[in-house]
């Protein structure tokens, strides 16, 4: 992974510098990211509740040689994505002072890049206050309470103190990898059934199924407008009656003519 994007990187650099120089109009890399043609769907497609269940007792399972640390890294990713929906240069760039115990929520403001390093999302509306479930604010607290006043800087961290790239998140060593082999999700081909950011698409699942609706969604997955939010999960949204009942509504006003025989 590191070698692919390490020649990335150069590729985009030397198109850029061939821009610079005028011998290109533009940068295909950068400048005209790629669509997907009108009609190709974009849904995307989630575990259901009781895989969610499993991978969360995986996350907690004590493994032979298993370092405390690493373990308590597993569930905390595990939670910020499933629960917070977290992107994952957003969960390693966290930073124990975007917590607010008091306020019991996330202000997301960082998001880690291997190239950028510790960096602001990548949209304004990336910016944002997620509020905290329940079991992942007694899980931060617990580990803020151990940590004492080392609880600084970033939250997930390697064992020598320093930050975790997102890329190692979908390596073949990574925490998310070892939490889907525990709890049996891997495909034929060794690789994880649903990758990490796919947990987001889940956050976003079990808000709607408790009753967010798409504008609060919308700021709470960081889009800049709510028609993206639509287009990605319009599918989970549970359907309601309110277009029918409003139709009755406005009919009911008035004195209608019988249906003609």
């Amino acid at each position: 992974i590191s070698l692919r994007s390490n020649l990335l990187r150069a590729v985009k650099l030397m198109l850029q510098h061939a821009v610079t120089a005028r011998l290109l109009k533009r940068n295909p890399l950068v400048d005209k990211p790629v669509r997907l043609p009108r009609g190709v769907s974009k849904q995307a497609a989630i575990p259901s509740k009781e895989e969610i269940q499993t991978l969360l007792r995986a996350s907690v399972v004590r493994r032979l040689k298993d370092h405390p640390h690493a373990r308590r890294n597993r569930v905390l990713v595990v939670m910020l994505t499933i629960f917070g929906g977290l992107r994952a240069g957003e969960i390693c760039g966290l930073q124990w002072a975007d917590i607010d115990f008091e306020r019991n929520g996330i202000n997301v403001q960082h998001s880690l890049s291997k190239f950028d390093g510790l960096k602001g999302p990548k949209t304004p509306a990336g910016i944002r206050f997620l509020p905290m479930a329940p079991p992942l604010a007694e899980m931060l607290r617990g580990y803020r309470d151990m940590l004492g006043e080392a609880a600084v800087g970033y939250v997930i961290t390697n064992r020598a103190g320093g930050p975790i790239q997102a890329n190692w998140l979908n390596s073949s060593s990574s925490y998310w990898r070892v939490v889907c082999q525990e709890a049996g999700m891997i495909n034929a081909d060794g690789r994880p059934k649903y990758t990490i950011h796919r947990m987001r698409h889940v956050a976003v699942s079990l808000w709607l199924d408790g009753g967010l609706d798409a504008m609060h969604v919308k700021t709470m997955v960081g889009h800049a407008r709510v028609s993206t939010t639509l287009d990605i999960y319009g599918h989970l949204f549970p359907e309601n009656d309110q277009a029918r009942l409003a139709v009755g509504r406005a009919s009911s006003q008035f004195e209608l003519p019988p249906p003609s025989e």
